[in-house]
């Protein structure tokens, strides 16, 4: 694809890879949680030993992907970079997510 690559829907699915995988984390850890989209919000939830926390500052971009992004508007346009970024940070919290539930022996 060279033209009209849908990056702030790349980022958008980012974004929602993260929070479903943290907040299925949560679930298993029986750790109520509010209606957000913030990821921030989200891992800070999280149990401490998980490690989880550490990560609040590096994936904290994501939550800015949740919503306003998906739809055309006054916002900056996301570039390749950016939904490379989000995918890569994305699949990083999904992998220690996944370690953390087969530990558990949920997966």
């Amino acid at each position: 694809m060279k033209s009209n690559v849908p990056y702030r829907l790349i980022c958008y699915h980012a974004q929602q890879t993260a929070e479903k995988y943290i907040k299925g984390f949560l679930v298993s850890n029986l750790t109520d949680f509010p209606y957000t989209h913030s990821i921030e919000v989200l891992l800070k939830l999280a149990p401490k030993e998980s490690g989880l926390q550490q990560l609040v500052e590096e994936l904290s971009e994501l939550t800015n992907y949740a919503v306003a992004k998906r739809y055309p508007g006054d916002y900056n346009k996301l570039t390749k970079k950016n939904a490379e970024d989000a995918v890569n940070k994305a699949s990083i919290l999904r992998k220690m997510i996944r370690n953390l539930l087969r530990k558990k022996g949920l997966l």
